[in-house]
Parts: C-alpha cells; structure tokens; sequence
C-alpha cells in the first residue's frame, strides 16, 4: 500500500484523538478536501519501532452530530514528526471505526481489532485486518461506552455486560475467541458498574475501574481464574504496564480541572504517585472538562502516551513532565 505523508495538526474531541492535514503547498486532502473539519481519531498503540497506531474516522456537520465519510477513514501510523503513514484503509474498516469510536482495541499482534459498535447497543465486535470479515462476538445487555480488552496472547477478550442483573449493572466478563465462552468474574457490588479493563503481561489479572467514572470510580485488580478483586485506589482507565511492575490510570484532582492527572501504582497498591496534572501549556475549551481517552505504554514499559486538547504527549515514569510526541499549532500560525 503507496504511503502518504502530511504534516497534522492535533486535538481531542471526547474519548478521541482528532487530526486534520495541515500541508501549507499542497491541496487539502481526505476529510479536508470532503469537509474542512477536523477527523475524529483514537490513538490504539505504540509500537516497537517508536510510533503510534491511531483509527482516523472522517466527520461531517456541526456539533455533536456526524455523519461518517470513507474518503480517508482507517488506521494510520503516526510519528514524532508529524508524519503518518496510510496502514489499512477499506468501506469494511471505515464502517467498524465509525461505529466504534472510541471503544475500539488492536490485538496485541496488530491483526485484528476488537470494538463496541455504539449503534447496536455496544455489541460487541471482531474485524480481521487482513480479510475485512466483521464477526459479532457478544450483542446483548453491552454498555454502550464498552471497550473490549485483549489478552497478552490474543486469545481472550474481556469486558463488561449486565442483563442477568435485576438492576443491568455491568459486569466483567472474559471470552474464550477460540470456543466462543463466556465466563463472569465475580459478583458486582452495590456503587455502580464495572468499566475499562487492561489485562497484566501474564494474563493472570486484570486492572479494572468501577463505579461512576470519571468522578466516582476505583481501580482494583481482578483474579482472571477465581474472580476475586482487590481494590487499590480510586481513579479511572486503568492500563497495566508490559513490564507488570505497574498499572497507570487516570484520576480527577479537583472539580475544577480541566483535565484528569496521571498517576501510577504498583499492582499490589505500593507507591502510588501522580506524574503530571495540568500544565500551563494546555488550554482549557469552553465547554470544559475534556475526556482525554486511554492511556497507552511504550513497549519498554518506561513512557505512556497521553492525549490533551493541545496534541499527543508522552510521560516517563522517571522524569515526571509532559513531552510533546506531536504539538498542535494555533489556528493564528
């Protein structure tokens, strides 16, 4: 597949990455050309080589409301420089991220991807990147923001689902691809519903949020094989690092933040530490609190990448600041 590259401008819409093509000598292309609005985007995973897999899903309208294009919506690869490199494109692929966005997920090994369809009631489902064949997984009682969870190996998929409750309180669930079963992970308590899960290297346990998030949520961590929880903290979006050595998550300081810190505990609840909060550099929008999406770890396990209204930007767990991975011009340069 021919590669294109283009300088982007970045931003966050709610749960999403956004980027628009920004090439001072050349026309606008894809959703630019279609539009003039910036595309919704989901950043998916970083990969060995330093970049990053984002889903570019085109948008049309105001506000709100969308209608989906397929003139440029698919996975791209997205680099320090700004450039991006064209992955996988196709009208399968266009209708999975356009439905999805942002509750979608890359297996571990880059060949599928797992997602939400938030038109069908969050049923859950299974695109193969290299045939476009779409296969339903789950598609009843499925929280409507669900974002499934791969397994290290690419054998299971967690996430949440609830109408066996009298109440439909979601709950954790992990799926066997291979056999198709379904198993819970335990009761859920009374305060609220299990959320986003992200399983540990070993596939032993999962970080799971639980109860309301953004504001009244904690992260604990599950036994995959007995189901038993252990509650560490309270935050949201929990994501276990590939080392194991910690699970990072998101949590609100302050009501009247505009976006949530970063922190970082270890998975038996030791040393627990915010990395970065606000920065001056970050412009707060007028509609107010930004949901920023998930955290992403390098392979290395020493870095996570972490999305603001003003780009993408990266923070190691030894040099607790915000680093821009790519920066986003004001609309005056």
């Amino acid at each position: 597949m021919k590669a294109r590259a283009a300088r982007f401008w970045i931003a966050t819409a709610v749960g999403t990455l956004a980027i628009a093509a920004c090439n001072r000598n050349a026309p606008r292309q894809g959703a630019e050309r279609s539009t003039g609005r910036i595309s919704d985007m989901a950043l998916l995973s970083w990969r060995p080589d330093g970049r990053l897999v984002v889903a570019r899903k085109d948008r049309v309208g105001g506000g709100d409301s969308w209608t989906g294009t397929c003139d440029s919506a698919g996975l791209y690869i997205l680099a320090r420089s700004g450039q991006v490199e064209e992955w996988r494109t196709g009208e399968s692929l266009c209708g999975a991220i356009g439905a999805a966005s942002p509750s979608l997920s890359l297996s571990p090994d880059l060949t599928r991807l797992a997602y939400a369809h938030l038109w069908q009631d969050g049923a859950i489902h299974m695109l193969d990147l290299s045939r476009l064949a779409d296969t339903v997984l789950a598609e009843r009682c499925l929280p409507y923001e669900g974002v499934p969870s791969w397994s290290p190996d690419g054998r299971r998929i967690a996430f949440a689902m609830g109408c066996s409750q009298p109440e439909k309180t979601a709950r954790l669930h992990v799926m066997e691809l291979d056999r198709g079963r379904v198993r819970s992970l335990g009761e859920p308590r009374e305060g609220g519903a299990d959320g986003t899960s992200s399983w540990a290297p070993d596939g032993a346990h999962l970080a799971l949020d639980r109860g309301s998030p953004p504001w009244h949520s904690d992260v604990l961590v599950v036994d995959v094989r007995t189901g038993s929880r252990q509650r560490l903290t309270s935050g949201f979006q929990p994501a276990w690092s590939p080392s194991g050595e910690w699970i990072a998550f998101e949590r609100w300081d302050s009501t009247g933040a505009a976006y949530p810190s970063v922190w970082v505990v270890r998975p038996d609840g030791r040393d627990e530490r915010r990395l970065v909060g606000l920065t001056p550099v970050e412009r707060v929008p007028a509609a107010g609190r930004v949901w920023t999406g998930p955290l992403v770890w390098s392979p290395d396990a020493t870095t996570l990448a972490v999305v603001r209204l003003s780009g993408v930007w990266t923070v190691r767990l030894d040099s607790p600041r915000l680093v821009p991975f790519v920066r986003v011009r004001s609309r005056s340069e």
